[in-house]
């Protein structure tokens, strides 16, 4: 069936091929028999840092009302001479 998700339970996680060199070589499988990524398993990442570490994001931008109430308070401290 094209277009639905596949759950966990109904994809097959490892099938063996054999490699031009003549040994077996495990490689992921789905239900439909394509072959999978490696960095969809479990624990492929592990003991890498993250790629994003160290980096700092710029905080979130001020909401419409945030900015309507400081332009209120700016507002009523002017004074017009």
């Amino acid at each position: 069936m094209r277009g639905t998700s596949r759950t966990r339970e109904q994809i097959t996680l490892v099938g063996a091929v054999l490699s031009s060199s003549g040994g077996a070589m495990t490689t992921l499988i789905d239900a439909a028999g394509r072959r999978r990524s490696p960095t969809t398993m479990p624990g492929y990442h592990v003991g890498r840092p993250p790629r994003n570490k160290g980096l700092r994001y710029p905080a979130d931008p001020p909401t419409v009302e945030e900015i309507v109430v400081r332009e209120c308070a700016v507002r009523r401290t002017i004074v017009y001479a």
